[in-house]
């Protein structure tokens, strides 16, 4: 069995996959991701970010940099975690225990009930206030429009009774 493949390595290899699917070069994908990093990577960085899924000089991402991954490709957090189908343990460098694919998935995107119940109730929550907002702006829209509607009826009357004449 190949040795387990460490956390680092999913993100270096999602991240890979983040940057194919918007079809961005690694140069782009710098340029892309400086705003959420707060430093510019060079295409070479970026290179080597990507490459260390396999070899010797694996880079240490940290949360703040799948913070900004998930920012700039809008993907969750969780994406760059996810293994690829080749993958068939996980463990961080000299780890003595190994999570398994099937494992992995669960730990990333399985929910207890409570945290499905707390989901749900802040789901709802931000529906709510989804709503409430759409019908305030709805209102304020309708009031703009007539406001608007009343200007142009004042402009065209004050034409239709021959001011310019």
């Amino acid at each position: 069995m190949p040795p387990p493949t460490t956390p680092n390595q999913l993100v270096a290899y999602n991240l890979r996959r983040a940057r194919t699917r918007r079809g961005w070069t690694q140069t782009e994908a710098a340029e892309r991701l400086e705003p959420f990093l707060g430093a510019r990577w060079s295409k070479a960085t970026y290179s080597a970010a990507e490459r260390s899924v396999a070899g010797e000089r694996v880079r240490q991402f940290t949360a703040g940099d799948l913070y900004a991954f998930a920012r700039c490709f809008e993907l969750p957090p969780a994406f760059f975690l996810a293994p690829s189908p080749s993958v068939e343990q996980i463990a961080p460098a000299d780890a003595a225990k190994t999570t398994s694919r099937e494992e992995a998935f669960e730990l990333l995107f399985g929910l207890d009930e409570d945290a499905q119940n707390i989901l749900v109730g802040d789901v709802l929550e931000l529906s709510a206030q989804t709503t409430r907002a759409l019908i305030a702006w709805r209102a304020g829209w309708a009031q703009a429009a007539e406001k608007r509607q009343r200007s142009l009826d004042e402009l065209f009357g004050a034409r239709d009774t021959g001011i310019d004449n």
